[in-house]
């Protein structure tokens, strides 16, 4: 009888809300809101949904705070989880009892760590009460726990994902992994502890925990992981290889450029050598630099060669100049070309010169007119006026 009354109640409240043309009609919440706990179980988490969309949360938070001690998971996970996005505090302090107090299930644990997922911030104890999931037996509540915690910011529970690297769980390593790659983003300088651990990794029996592995030391850009990177480097598979031979591309990695330059002149130019050109092109160093610049003379040239020197930037122009003005027309050319997209002026008066119909190289004349446009530097007015009355009419 009491169950038939709640349910005529929030009816007849969802009734006079929609004749009156809106929910301001007083004690429609009230009566919404008492008839709640009366409902059955399986008609509550939609009757809760139904309060939240007619009121808003707010409005209805102190009708459903009772009900996360609710015993339909199914009502305690609607209503923790709306809480905790609201950013109640109620919702984090249940989803703690939930995960934390003894003999609660596997169920009760995952709701918790769900509902703790949802929040906006994460209070201390919460995070510490996740930290603690991240170390329970099941492999699945700790998998569970690491995915909540990377719905916040890592960093500060740096520690816990450094322990769960080690897990005898592929699925909790590969989280932790992960969760590296976002401490890092974070606070790279912090997230550095985990250099080593994940060098560890990299002898990991799992394909793709190794992978996983140098895609986050290529995040980290720390020295420490050069031995290992270059060990990878140098085996198989070809995957494998290519990953830490990114993971390479960064100016603290300058002593692996011997390797770097052994690789991209692999002929044919594969994926791997075409990972060294992009990872010498990051280093920028003035061998590094020299290795690409030479690559512009063995045609074909692949666009990584060219995507290298642009990355490379301003440290590249000198030796594009001196290409330009030393070269074979055909690397001259290219060489032309790119400075003009770095758009640094120091190359004026190379592109200058190599744009004289007089002395300059035929390949060269149009090619360095249009990187003098893109320049825009008055001091090259002088050439392009010269180039505006060249017998030929398409430098003209």
């Amino acid at each position: 009888m009491i169950a038939a009354w709640g349910s005529a109640l929030v009816g007849l409240a969802g009734l006079v809300s929609s004749v009156g043309g809106g929910f301001g009609w007083p004690g429609a919440l009230e009566i919404d809101g008492r008839a709640l706990p009366t409902l059955p179980g399986p008609e509550r988490a939609a009757a809760a949904e139904r309060l939240c969309a007619r009121y808003g949360v707010a409005a209805a938070a102190s009708y459903l705070t009772p009900l996360l001690a609710d015993p339909e998971p199914e009502v305690r996970a609607y209503v923790g989880r709306r809480l905790a996005r609201a950013g109640d505090p109620r919702a984090q302090a249940a989803a703690i009892g939930w995960l934390t107090s003894s003999g609660r299930t596997a169920v009760d644990k995952t709701l918790a760590l769900d509902v703790l997922s949802r929040a906006p911030s994460l209070s201390p104890p919460s995070r510490a009460a996740l930290e603690q999931a991240a170390r329970d037996r099941d492999a699945a509540i700790r998998l569970a726990a690491l995915t909540a915690l990377g719905r916040h910011p890592v960093a500060p529970s740096l520690d816990t994902v450094l322990g769960a690297l080690d897990d005898d769980s592929r699925e909790v390593r590969q989280q932790a992994i992960a969760l590296v790659v976002a401490a890092a983003g974070e606070d790279r300088a912090g997230a550095e502890r985990a250099t080593l651990q994940l060098c560890e990794r990299l002898d990991d029996g799992d394909h793709g925990i190794r992978l996983g592995a140098l895609r986050a030391l290529g995040r980290l850009d720390d020295p420490r992981a050069l031995a290992a990177l270059l060990r990878v480097a140098a085996e198989q598979p070809i995957d494998l290889r290519a990953a830490a031979v990114a993971a390479l591309a960064a100016p603290s990695m300058a002593a692996a450029v011997p390797t770097l330059v052994g690789l991209a002149r692999r002929p044919p130019s594969d994926e791997l050598a075409r990972h060294a050109q992009l990872a010498l092109g990051e280093i920028a160093t003035p061998p590094a630099i020299a290795a690409l610049v030479e690559a512009l003379r063995r045609p074909p040239v692949p666009e990584e060669t060219k995507l290298a020197l642009l990355a490379a930037g301003p440290a590249a122009v000198e030796a594009l100049a001196a290409e330009v003005a030393h070269g074979p027309p055909a690397s001259a050319a290219r060489a032309a070309l790119l400075l003009g997209q770095l758009g640094d002026r120091r190359a004026t008066a190379t592109l200058a010169a190599a744009a004289d119909t007089r002395d300059g190289d035929p390949a060269l004349w149009l090619v360095a007119l249009e990187a003098l446009g893109r320049l825009k530097d008055p001091a090259s007015l002088p050439a392009l006026a010269r180039a505006a009355e060249a017998p030929q009419a398409d430098v003209r």
